[in-house]
């Protein structure tokens, strides 16, 4: 049937759109060329060109263009069209046979597809050879390891077994068939595998292997980024353009959709169990799409990660993939992971990260669209190309903390939204919601998916009563003392109570008796209530900070003005932004520092002056122009 005669019969085939696509890098370079030329050319006929016209526009002649036409769409009638195939040069399309007679000493012929024809004059040779690698391929016990030496001698004895002439193929050659033999034994090896590796994926997939749910493994891990970002201040109305140090990035991973569940940009080398917590408070409670305030990039029209669906589901998860890094095996980790949310934490080897592949995987992703697009901050050696240059590092960087933040969100959803061809076609938030709504996942029953209400930590502590010096009864919680109206009713034989808390803000707690009793808000001294901190900024204010906690009323605003004092130090600026992004966690974006520091939180405290209080506000975006730099 001719390639006219086919388009007749099969209309569809006039629109090439509708062809198979062959990626162009999967081509040698010396075929690229020609392909193109040849798409080009079935292109122009299907548009309704006749041959003489595409003849003389390309400089092709009319009998090429028509054999190219016939490799496309040409053939017999019950096989299907070569199309997008037969535009490749070179490429054979029908299988080849041998139809001179095997070589011999006499008459030497050539010897291609000398062995295909030899196994079809011997179908019982042809049989054994096939069961013995059959019985290879699925490790019979019975079976020996074929190498291409073992099987081109047991493809020689059973030709002498035969009784197989000795002036005929294979015994005219000097190799005696070998390399036929060994492509042979490759290629059916490769069948085999082929089929039995879909046969076993078919199975798993049947049976929904609980491995291959959603959240019932994540895999998280740290990731420095070897880049420098810029923070814009505003003090005593003067802009400063500081310059951090390298960031870390917290990421976490499903493993059966290979979504990512939220990222955490740490603006310090050495993140904390603290920021692991928040990392998964990100990942498994509700979260809100962001606001991308950073000119040219466009803002987000969908979730990107599961914690910003609506509704959002009470996320749970079932194992825990980390490494032995000292922060994964502290006391709040391991008591959120396993008492909070019963999970089970999986430890891996040391030094071998490849046991958590995916998430590293992931971060090369990050790296290859985003981190490795900047200058990097000192490079592989003194002469990299990649290393920030000496002048640009004299210079405020370019590229803005926020403004990282916010092209993190938008890589990790076009990550999560682009399809991948071993899900499927699915992309991850697809096949992840696809999971929700129909196989059993772990979920969180006890929490709401509300921020806020999956890391209450609890402990127990001693209650205080000191007579002799006439003070209210208080507990003794993070080197600091909780005092609160619900002690003074605690009745005198009970000693101990139990505080619940949220390690992002200590300033308060809440108390209840052994017994579940509520004992109402424990509060921190008023130097300590001013504004949100964590318990790792009180233990690094009291381990090795502790001038701060005498040089003013508010250990917070001495820690931080001695911060300012050296604004170009990278390390400084660094946490400075840690502080700031502590102090402001309820949203606000301006912080008052005043001569003398009390609590403005407070609702028994008077308001007090704010004229004499310093402003501190931080701009996420750079701006243009020398007015106000210092």
């Amino acid at each position: 049937m001719s390639w006219r005669e086919r388009l007749i019969k099969e209309p569809g085939l006039a629109d090439i759109q509708q062809w198979p696509v062959i990626e162009l890098g999967a081509l040698p370079k010396e075929h690229r060329a020609l392909y193109l030329r040849n798409r080009r050319v079935v292109a122009r006929i299907l548009e309704g060109n006749t041959v003489k016209d595409v003849s003389a526009e390309l400089g092709l002649s009319s009998g090429r263009i028509s054999q190219l036409m016939e490799r496309c769409l040409g053939g017999e009638l019950e096989d299907p069209a070569s199309m997008s195939v037969g535009l490749i040069p070179h490429r054979r399309l029908i299988k080849a046979s041998r139809a001179a007679e095997l070589p011999t000493l006499a008459h030497p012929k050539g010897a291609p597809f000398a062995f295909q024809a030899l196994l079809e004059q011997l179908p019982e040779v042809k049989r054994q050879l096939d069961e013995a690698i059959l019985a290879a391929v699925r490790r019979k016990p019975r079976s020996q390891r074929l190498t291409p030496q073992r099987f081109h001698q047991q493809f020689l004895h059973l030709l002498a077994e035969t009784h197989w002439p000795a002036d005929l193929y294979p015994y005219t050659s000097e190799s005696q068939g070998y390399e036929s033999a060994r492509r042979y034994l490759n290629q059916q090896r490769e069948v085999l595998q082929a089929h039995s590796r879909g046969r076993k994926r078919f199975t798993a997939h049947t049976k929904t292997d609980c491995s291959k749910r959603a959240l019932s493994a994540i895999q998280i891990d740290e990731h420095i980024l070897d880049l420098h970002t810029g923070l814009v201040i505003d003090f005593n109305d003067q802009l400063i353009d500081l310059r951090l140090s390298r960031c870390s990035l917290l990421l976490s991973v499903d493993v059966a959709t290979e979504c990512v569940l939220g990222f955490l940009v740490v603006p310090t080398q050495h993140p904390n169990q603290q920021d692991l917590l928040n990392l998964m408070e990100l990942s498994l409670t509700k979260q809100r799409l962001p606001t991308i305030a950073t000119p040219g990039f466009e803002p987000l029209s969908m979730p990107a990660f599961p914690a910003q669906l609506t509704p959002t589901p009470a996320l749970g998860v079932g194992t825990v993939q980390l490494d032995n890094a000292w922060m994964h095996h502290s006391t709040a980790v391991m008591d959120v992971l396993c008492r909070q949310l019963g999970a089970t934490i999986s430890y891996g080897l040391p030094a071998q990260p490849k046991t958590r592949a995916l998430v590293e995987r992931t971060f090369d992703y990050i790296e290859r669209h985003l981190g490795h697009r900047v200058d990097s901050t000192s490079g592989s050696y003194p002469t990299d190309p990649n290393r920030e240059s000496n002048q640009n590092a004299r210079q405020p960087p370019a590229l803005k903390f926020q403004s990282l933040v916010e092209a993190l969100h938008l890589v990790f959803a076009a990550s999560n939204h682009t399809p991948r061809p071993h899900l499927g076609g699915a992309t991850p938030m697809a096949l992840f919601r696809e999971h929700l709504a129909r196989l059993w996942v772990p979920l969180n029953i006890e929490h709401d998916g509300e921020t806020g209400s999956l890391f209450s930590l609890t402990k127990k502590v001693p209650v205080h009563r000191l007579q002799k010096e006439q003070r209210e009864p208080y507990v003794q919680f993070c080197y600091c003392r909780y005092t609160g109206k619900g002690l003074l009713s605690l009745p005198p034989e009970e000693k101990w109570i139990v505080i619940t808390y949220d390690h992002r803000d200590i300033r308060t707690v809440a108390a209840h008796t052994c017994l579940g009793s509520s004992l109402g808000t424990l509060s921190a001294p008023h130097s300590w209530l001013r504004f949100p901190h964590s318990m790792a900024t009180r233990n690094l204010l009291f381990k090795r900070k502790k001038r701060h906690r005498f040089s003013h009323n508010d250990p917070l605003t001495g820690y931080f003005t001695e911060l300012l004092s050296q604004p170009r130090s990278p390390s400084n600026a660094s946490q400075l932004l840690r502080l700031y992004l502590e102090m402001t966690r309820s949203g606000r974006e301006v912080l008052q520092f005043g001569e003398q520091s009390k609590t403005d939180l407070s609702e028994v405290e008077t308001p007090w002056d704010l004229d004499n209080r310093k402003e501190f506000t931080w701009s996420p975006i750079g701006y243009s122009g020398d007015k106000g730099r210092s």
